[in-house]
């Protein structure tokens, strides 16, 4: 046990550095001392992902629910990996949904659950109920980011273009929220390296969270800009669905 605690305390503090490369075998070395510790399968998963090893992250988060079913961020992980259409990743929206419903089943009042479920229902073309979703993320976690945002683009859809403007408004980061840059996995974000609990994962570097990020750097102050905005929306998420 003390070799456990002394190899992943290491593992620990070369992931909290970034160093995720070395990360790798330290979280390997602990876990052949104790299989089932769920924080290493977790931040191992985090660390292939952060290396661009997607198949080993999905099989590292997977482990982690055999263990244990109820592991909300594993699920999550997985939703978000299985949506993010980063190059390379796995692609596959039905998994994505059923990762991210089962998340929520587990803790029904975390609001980021529902946000990235109806951005995959987004992705999908499930409209009806991907408003439905983000409409309840945009209530519980205040206006702005990218629950106005997805809510905007469902406005343009239905010709709605006052609306979308506006919610496109609401979307936009204030001086005081600007993005910030995060690893992949949003680990390492805090001063003591646990990161949110339910952390967005890859979806900081996917397609949605990109696409919000790059609001930070527009001008949608007039009609136009945002008619051409959801225009560009609308053709990016055919391609993807494509």
């Amino acid at each position: 046990m003390r070799q456990f605690w002394k190899t992943y305390r290491r593992a620990t503090q070369l992931r909290i550095a970034g160093n995720w490369q070395e990360a790798i075998p330290a979280f390997q070395q602990a876990l052949t001392l104790n299989a089932q510790h769920e924080d290493a399968l977790y931040y191992l998963g985090n660390a292939f992902l952060e290396t661009f090893q997607y198949d080993k992250a999905v099989a590292s988060w997977e482990n982690l629910l055999a263990i244990n079913p109820y592991s909300t961020r594993a699920h999550l992980q997985l939703g978000a990996l299985f949506s993010s259409a980063l190059p390379g990743a796995p692609l596959d929206l039905e998994r994505a949904e059923r990762e991210m419903r089962s998340a929520l089943a587990i803790n029904k009042e975390e609001s980021g659950s529902i946000l990235q479920l109806g951005q995959v229902l987004l992705l999908k073309g499930e409209w009806p109920e991907a408003r439905i979703y983000l409409e309840a993320a945009r209530r519980l976690n205040a206006r702005g980011g990218a629950a106005s945002y997805f809510l905007g683009y469902l406005h343009w859809r239905s010709k709605d273009a006052k609306q979308a403007a506006r919610l496109l408004q609401e979307a936009m980061p204030s001086p005081n929220n600007a993005p910030s840059s995060h690893s992949a996995s949003s680990e390492g974000d805090t001063r003591g390296g646990k990161g949110p609990m339910l952390a967005v994962g890859a979806a900081q570097r996917g397609f949605c969270n990109a696409r919000v990020a790059a609001l930070a750097t527009g001008d949608f102050s007039t009609h136009d800009a945002a008619q051409r905005e959801y225009a560009q929306l609308h053709e990016a998420l055919a391609s993807l669905r494509h």
